[in-house]
């Protein structure tokens, strides 16, 4: 967590991984389509990388268009979902691996190979 002084003041630019220019490009979408849904990366004050759901919209207050950012960060969810496809993945390999050995020539009495008891 970044202590509430060095907050103060500092820019998103600060904690932000994606390039300035990427940056600068969302915020003037933001600008002239009201709202904006990214993922991205923040760093921590500590050089942590931290993945961050970021929902952006723009207010006109006084004449003047500020931009509102509200920031989840979905490093936890990520790092499951992560693991969902990599179990996924592995399930269908073994899943594959089961029924060719099913169908394999122990199994599959059209097989010249088929296995016979002594």
């Amino acid at each position: 967590m970044i202590p509430l002084d060095r907050l103060v003041g500092s820019s998103f630019l600060d904690i932000s991984t994606t390039p300035k220019r990427g940056l600068y490009q969302r915020l003037n979408n933001v600008t002239n389509e009201r709202t904006e849904h990214v993922v991205s990366q923040h760093r921590l004050a500590n050089g942590e990388v931290r993945d961050v759901e970021i929902y952006h919209s723009s207010i006109l207050l006084k004449g003047k268009t500020l931009i509102h950012s509200i920031i989840h960060d979905v490093t936890a969810r990520t790092a499951a979902e992560r693991e969902i496809e990599r179990r996924n993945r592995e399930s269908i390999a073994l899943s594959e691996i089961a029924v060719s050995v099913a169908q394999g020539p122990f199994c599959n009495p059209l097989s010249r190979n088929v296995y016979k008891k002594p």
